[in-house]
Protein backbone atom coordinates (compact mmCIF):
# COMPACT_ATOMS: atom_id res chain seq x y z
CA UNK A 1 0.00 0.00 0.00
CA UNK A 2 1.17 3.32 -0.91
CA UNK A 3 -0.09 7.00 -0.39
CA UNK A 4 0.44 9.06 -3.32
CA UNK A 5 -0.05 12.95 -3.01
CA UNK A 6 -1.43 14.62 -6.28
CA UNK A 7 0.09 17.69 -7.14
CA UNK A 8 -1.75 18.41 -10.20
CA UNK A 9 -5.28 17.40 -8.97
CA UNK A 10 -7.24 19.74 -11.81
CA UNK A 11 -5.28 16.60 -14.43
CA UNK A 12 -5.91 14.28 -12.04
CA UNK A 13 -9.56 14.93 -12.20
CA UNK A 14 -9.78 15.51 -15.50
CA UNK A 15 -8.34 11.89 -15.96
CA UNK A 16 -10.74 10.08 -13.89
CA UNK A 17 -13.99 12.11 -14.32
CA UNK A 18 -13.95 13.33 -17.97
CA UNK A 19 -10.95 10.95 -19.99
CA UNK A 20 -11.20 7.63 -19.79
CA UNK A 21 -8.12 6.60 -18.17
CA UNK A 22 -9.82 4.10 -15.37
CA UNK A 23 -12.65 3.60 -17.83
CA UNK A 24 -12.08 -0.70 -17.60
CA UNK A 25 -12.09 0.00 -13.67
CA UNK A 26 -14.73 -1.30 -11.37
CA UNK A 27 -16.91 1.27 -9.06
CA UNK A 28 -16.38 -0.47 -5.36
CA UNK A 29 -17.46 2.60 -3.74
CA UNK A 30 -18.11 6.14 -3.89
CA UNK A 31 -18.97 9.31 -1.17
CA UNK A 32 -19.02 12.61 -2.44
CA UNK A 33 -20.35 15.47 -0.05
CA UNK A 34 -21.10 18.64 -1.61
CA UNK A 35 -24.49 20.07 -0.14
CA UNK A 36 -25.73 16.92 0.34
CA UNK A 37 -23.89 13.30 0.96
CA UNK A 38 -23.94 11.04 -2.57
CA UNK A 39 -22.77 7.74 -1.43
CA UNK A 40 -22.60 4.88 -3.69
CA UNK A 41 -21.58 0.98 -3.81
CA UNK A 42 -20.74 -0.62 -7.35
CA UNK A 43 -23.06 -3.50 -7.02
CA UNK A 44 -25.17 -3.91 -10.19
CA UNK A 45 -28.69 -4.28 -9.22
CA UNK A 46 -29.75 -6.97 -11.97
CA UNK A 47 -33.62 -6.98 -10.82
CA UNK A 48 -33.45 -3.50 -12.91
CA UNK A 49 -32.49 -4.59 -16.09
CA UNK A 50 -35.47 -5.63 -18.15
CA UNK A 51 -35.35 -9.40 -18.72
CA UNK A 52 -34.10 -8.70 -22.35
CA UNK A 53 -31.28 -5.94 -21.29
CA UNK A 54 -30.27 -8.81 -19.40
CA UNK A 55 -30.42 -11.33 -21.97
CA UNK A 56 -28.52 -9.48 -24.27
CA UNK A 57 -25.95 -8.46 -21.85
CA UNK A 58 -25.81 -11.81 -20.28
CA UNK A 59 -22.48 -10.78 -19.39
CA UNK A 60 -23.16 -7.99 -17.20
CA UNK A 61 -20.40 -7.72 -14.32
CA UNK A 62 -21.58 -7.75 -10.70
CA UNK A 63 -19.97 -4.60 -10.12
CA UNK A 64 -20.34 -1.36 -12.41
CA UNK A 65 -17.94 -0.01 -14.36
CA UNK A 66 -16.41 3.54 -13.70
CA UNK A 67 -17.60 4.34 -17.36
CA UNK A 68 -21.18 3.83 -16.60
CA UNK A 69 -21.11 5.73 -13.57
CA UNK A 70 -18.40 8.98 -13.49
CA UNK A 71 -20.84 11.03 -15.42
CA UNK A 72 -23.24 10.90 -12.80
CA UNK A 73 -20.89 11.68 -10.00
CA UNK A 74 -19.47 14.47 -12.47
CA UNK A 75 -22.43 16.20 -13.07
CA UNK A 76 -23.30 15.90 -9.04
CA UNK A 77 -20.05 17.87 -8.06
CA UNK A 78 -19.81 20.35 -11.36
CA UNK A 79 -20.06 24.03 -10.45
CA UNK A 80 -18.51 27.07 -8.91
CA UNK A 81 -17.58 24.90 -5.66
CA UNK A 82 -15.57 22.05 -5.42
CA UNK A 83 -16.83 19.29 -2.88
CA UNK A 84 -15.87 19.46 0.52
CA UNK A 85 -15.14 15.70 0.34
CA UNK A 86 -14.64 13.35 -2.26
CA UNK A 87 -13.90 9.01 -1.74
CA UNK A 88 -13.96 7.01 -4.65
CA UNK A 89 -12.77 3.18 -4.35
CA UNK A 90 -12.18 1.62 -7.74
CA UNK A 91 -11.10 -2.01 -8.39
CA UNK A 92 -8.48 -3.14 -11.34
CA UNK A 93 -10.28 -4.99 -14.05
CA UNK A 94 -8.33 -8.64 -13.99
CA UNK A 95 -7.41 -7.93 -17.52
CA UNK A 96 -6.05 -4.45 -17.32
CA UNK A 97 -4.14 -5.42 -13.96
CA UNK A 98 -2.30 -8.69 -15.47
CA UNK A 99 -0.95 -6.46 -18.50
CA UNK A 100 0.16 -3.81 -15.80
CA UNK A 101 1.65 -6.60 -13.88
CA UNK A 102 3.58 -8.47 -16.65
CA UNK A 103 6.88 -6.73 -16.54
CA UNK A 104 6.80 -7.36 -12.94
CA UNK A 105 7.54 -11.07 -12.74
CA UNK A 106 4.17 -11.24 -10.91
CA UNK A 107 1.65 -12.09 -13.40
CA UNK A 108 1.76 -15.85 -12.79
CA UNK A 109 0.96 -15.40 -9.41
CA UNK A 110 -1.49 -12.85 -9.90
CA UNK A 111 -3.21 -15.16 -12.03
CA UNK A 112 -3.43 -18.08 -9.47
CA UNK A 113 -4.08 -15.88 -6.45
CA UNK A 114 -6.55 -13.31 -7.95
CA UNK A 115 -6.33 -10.27 -5.21
CA UNK A 116 -8.37 -7.97 -5.90
CA UNK A 117 -6.50 -4.59 -6.81
CA UNK A 118 -7.52 -1.31 -5.81
CA UNK A 119 -7.20 2.52 -6.02
CA UNK A 120 -8.76 5.02 -3.75
CA UNK A 121 -8.80 8.70 -4.29
CA UNK A 122 -9.41 10.47 -1.81
CA UNK A 123 -10.32 14.53 -2.08
CA UNK A 124 -10.55 16.78 1.23
CA UNK A 125 -9.56 20.42 2.16
CA UNK A 126 -8.26 20.97 -1.01
CA UNK A 127 -6.28 17.93 -1.54
CA UNK A 128 -5.99 14.97 -3.34
CA UNK A 129 -4.34 11.80 -2.58
CA UNK A 130 -4.32 8.23 -4.02
CA UNK A 131 -4.13 5.19 -1.99
CA UNK A 132 -3.48 1.86 -3.59
CA UNK A 133 -4.98 -1.62 -1.90
CA UNK A 134 -5.10 -5.00 -1.99
CA UNK A 135 -7.60 -7.54 -0.88
CA UNK A 136 -6.54 -11.48 -0.99
CA UNK A 137 -8.90 -14.15 -1.18
CA UNK A 138 -6.02 -16.85 1.40
CA UNK A 139 -3.73 -15.20 3.78
CA UNK A 140 -0.10 -14.94 2.67
CA UNK A 141 3.32 -13.37 3.86
CA UNK A 142 3.93 -12.92 0.46
CA UNK A 143 3.93 -8.83 -1.07
CA UNK A 144 5.36 -9.51 -4.11
CA UNK A 145 2.03 -8.46 -5.84
CA UNK A 146 1.67 -5.56 -3.57
CA UNK A 147 4.50 -4.19 -4.38
CA UNK A 148 4.05 -5.10 -8.31
CA UNK A 149 0.72 -3.17 -8.05
CA UNK A 150 1.84 0.15 -5.70
CA UNK A 151 4.95 0.41 -8.81
CA UNK A 152 2.23 -0.43 -11.52
CA UNK A 153 -0.10 2.45 -10.50
CA UNK A 154 3.17 4.73 -10.09
CA UNK A 155 3.96 3.95 -13.36
CA UNK A 156 0.22 4.20 -15.12
CA UNK A 157 0.14 7.91 -12.92
CA UNK A 158 3.31 8.70 -14.79
CA UNK A 159 2.15 7.65 -18.26
CA UNK A 160 -0.62 9.63 -17.93
CA UNK A 161 1.08 12.60 -16.66
CA UNK A 162 -0.18 13.13 -13.05
CA UNK A 163 2.31 14.85 -10.89
CA UNK A 164 2.82 13.02 -7.46
CA UNK A 165 5.11 12.96 -4.43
Amino acid sequence: MILLKITDIKSAMAHLLVRGSFDTFYLDSADVTTFVNLSMRGRRNRMWYDSDVQEENGSLSELVRWEEIKSMIFSFIKGDRTPTTMKIALKADDEWAENMLKTSGVAGKYLEQKPDLFVHFRYEQNRLCVVTGISYRQFTMDKQIEFAWDEAVRQYFRQLGIAFF
